[in-house]
């Protein structure tokens, strides 16, 4: 990728979606003051992304989904302060879950299809922007905290393909905004909760 990008002090939405660029992204791509939306989707991009605390300061859309991009999403808590949508589906992205995002505005947060492991953090719960939430096919694992039934603005979640080997909690069926919920090729035990048919 070029890094002169990040020297262009006006420029707010870079798209380069669907290429052929490979390597790490560059830190002086990360440095831009000045970018809103950023889209590298679907190129073949590798190595782990370092992000500091001054990194991408404006952004609200980060779009890295589909490429290589492996190592730990560790996103520090001075960066990024306005982030709204973050996909990074299709990666080699591995570690625990970030728990460095639930501290930012996010309101779509995809990161399926990774190499994600651990248990669902009960932190989660503190993202209270989240209305799509795509954790599908990863390497999740032990039970679905209850804490994440506080997400009230939450439309449509997706844990399926994963090793969460817990009951069905009942308090997905009073979350009033729900509208999608994917928990296919799991672990669940046990029936499916009588609350259920409220649906």
């Amino acid at each position: 990728l070029p890094t002169d990008f990040g020297s262009l002090t006006g420029l707010e939405l870079l798209d380069l979606s669907d290429n052929s660029f490979n390597g790490a992204v560059p830190p002086e791509l990360l440095a831009s003051s000045s970018l809103i939306e950023l889209a590298l989707a679907r190129n073949s991009l590798t190595g782990a992304i370092t992000f500091t605390d001054t990194s991408l300061p404006a952004i609200e859309l980060l779009d890295l989904s589909g490429n290589q991009v492996s190592g730990q999403l560790d996103i520090p808590v001075g960066a990024m302060q306005s982030l709204r949508v973050l996909q990074a589906a299709d990666n080699s992205l591995s570690g625990n879950f970030p728990l460095s995002v639930v501290l930012k505005p996010l309101e779509i947060l995809d990161l399926s299809n990774n190499q994600i492991a651990g248990a669902i953090p009960t932190e989660l719960s503190l993202a209270t922007t989240l209305r799509e939430l795509y954790l599908q096919s990863n390497q999740i694992v032990g039970p679905i905290p209850d804490a994440l039934t506080q997400l009230t603005d939450l439309q449509n979640l997706d844990f399926s393909s994963n090793a969460i080997n817990s009951p069905l909690i009942t308090g997905f069926a009073a979350m009033p905004n729900l509208q999608q919920l994917k928990l296919k090729n799991c672990l669940l035990t046990q029936g499916i909760p009588t609350e259920y048919s409220s649906f």
